[in-house]
């Protein structure tokens, strides 16, 4: 019983793993490759949901097991709303910080722009990475069943 979790945690990290490091690959070459792309600023929208997929995925990862223990429950499927507001709504803000930034809508760009570009400012991709993560986990853990 005790091997059979063991090996169940040891799949579950080598796909966790192989997300983050297939994911930062696809990250890295389509940085690098950009200039060649004919789109121009469309890039950067681009590369802003490459990354919101990638991470956003990898925190689904990590709440999967969450989910699977609640289809397990009898009853019927609810959403937590209160932690897609407070949790989902600022992390989806931050996660799309380069779409914001770049935004030619004006209302956009002078008003919501601010926080998102005190991160862009810093110059790292890993808050805006962290925040994808906490919107995929969000989502994934949001789901529940009440009987």
């Amino acid at each position: 019983m005790k091997m059979k979790i063991c090996l169940k945690y040891l799949v579950y990290i080598m796909l966790i793993s192989f997300m983050v490091f297939g994911g930062r690959y696809v990250l890295v070459l389509y940085q690098n490759n950009m200039q060649n792309f004919a789109w121009g600023s469309l890039s950067v929208y681009i590369f802003n949901i490459l990354m919101l997929v990638i991470f956003g995925a990898i925190g689904a990862a990590l709440g999967f097991e969450n989910l699977l223990i609640e289809a397990k429950k009898e009853g019927t499927w609810k959403i937590n709303f209160y932690k897609i507001v407070i949790l989902g709504v600022p992390s989806l803000y931050f996660s799309l910080t380069y779409c914001i930034y770049y935004c030619n809508i004006d209302f956009i760009r002078n008003i919501l722009s601010y926080p998102a570009a005190y991160l862009f400012a810093k110059n790292t991709n890993i808050f805006i990475g962290m925040f994808q993560v906490i919107l995929g986990y969000s989502i994934i853990t949001s789901f529940y069943k009440r009987n």
